[in-house]
């Protein structure tokens, strides 16, 4: 999916930042690769997308946290160096396919589940179907070969009933 892993690209900008002489953009990027060298060594498996974009998301909720402490103690500068490393880490997410924060766990249908269309659980590959066809306003979208009509209203009622399915099963399984 991605041109080039989180991690190269990472080290690539590292090596750009240390030739530029950019020290700002240089800690921030060494911060970025530390924190998820750390969970790659604590898991002790190779990084997935999933996790990537999980450590994006922490990184960025301690910045903007961060931020706010600064701005109200009455730190601005602490501050704008937090808002930089902030959008450096949100171009980071954004380029590799999430300027979202997802509510909904990547593993909620199954260990490793990744909403493929063909190769996940029904729950999940039918949510990306209705999603991609939301998506690229299709006036179809076809489940199992069959192909059905969508309205507009049609993607929250399957979204629901497959959710309330889920519950279902989860609470009798």
């Amino acid at each position: 999916m991605w041109a080039m892993p989180l991690l190269d690209r990472i080290q690539k900008d590292m090596v750009d930042a240390m030739k530029a002489k950019d020290e700002a953009r240089l800690g921030a990027i060494r911060m970025i690769k530390a924190a998820l060298k750390k969970v790659e060594v604590d898991s002790m498996k190779p990084l997935t997308e999933a996790t990537e974009m999980q450590v994006m998301n922490t990184l960025i909720k301690q910045r903007r946290e961060s931020a706010d402490m600064f701005r109200k103690g009455s730190r601005p500068e602490l501050a704008d160096k937090e808002e930089a490393e902030l959008k450096l880490i949100e171009a980071y997410r954004q380029q590799y396919g999430a300027d979202f924060i997802s509510v909904m766990p990547t593993n909620l249908y199954g260990p490793g589940d990744n909403y493929h269309p063909e190769h996940s659980h029904v729950p999940a590959a039918l949510i990306r179907r209705i999603h991609e066809a939301k998506i690229a306003v299709a006036p179809t979208v076809t489940v199992d070969g069959s192909v059905y009509t969508m309205f507009a209203q049609d993607s929250l009622r399957i979204g629901l009933s497959v959710a309330l399915m889920t519950c279902i099963c989860m609470t009798a399984c």
